[in-house]
């Protein structure tokens, strides 16, 4: 019974981590673009 309570917080767990670190590449992304930017 506890495996069939545990999936669906696990998919939502799973969704918010991707969400999470999507976000934290997009801003590492822009980072970098700006990094490149002062450089050259």
């Amino acid at each position: 019974m506890n495996s069939v309570l545990i999936y669906p917080n696990l998919s939502e767990f799973i969704g918010i981590y991707r969400n999470f670190m999507t976000r934290k590449l997009r801003n590492v992304t822009k980072h970098s673009i700006a990094f490149n930017k002062t450089i050259w």
